[in-house]
């Protein structure tokens, strides 16, 4: 669909919405999915309740960022990823703005909303630089690692995951 029938199906006019794309970063497109009308409906119903502007970005921002943290992404190679996944449901396993279904239900006790998922730079130093000596092998069943000591000594690790 176009921007126009996008705009009529939030019930709100063309620059209305160009200017939600705008305020939230959201990607414009030249044809629109159900998906970016359902989030484009939960982002006027956030603001229509006095959520603060400040707090539906850093939300949109933080489900974004965890989506990506678990690899959603690279399901479709589209700029438009975070908005054409977007449903309205809505439960105890999904989250808020996309209705994602994690899988398993959050409660308030486990989710630590402190936590910085900010994009990190790359190590300065590598494995080895730091003194990491063990490497992990195919050989004698995949399940051991060999230390690289001083004395050659084979080490029965488990193997990771």
């Amino acid at each position: 669909m176009k921007l126009k029938a996008l705009a009529e199906s939030v019930g709100k006019s063309v620059p209305f919405v160009m200017n939600l794309q705008q305020k939230y970063a959201l990607t414009p497109c030249k044809v629109y999915n159900e998906g970016y009308v359902v989030l484009v409906k939960k982002l006027i119903y956030l603001s229509i309740c006095s959520v603060p502007l400040k707090d539906i970005k850093t939300l949109l921002k933080r489900e974004r960022r965890l989506l990506e943290l678990l690899r959603v992404d690279s399901v479709q190679e589209i700029p438009d990823w975070f908005e054409s996944i977007c449903v309205m449901k809505s439960g105890s396993a999904r989250l808020l703005l996309s209705g994602f279904d994690i899988g398993y239900e959050l409660e308030g006790e486990i989710v630590q909303i402190g936590l910085d998922f900010s994009s990190r730079g790359r190590e300065l130093f590598g494995a080895v630089q730091h003194g990491s000596r063990t490497s992990y092998c195919g050989c004698s069943g995949g399940s051991t690692a060999h230390a690289g000591g001083r004395n050659g000594t084979t080490v029965n690790w488990p193997r990771p995951r």
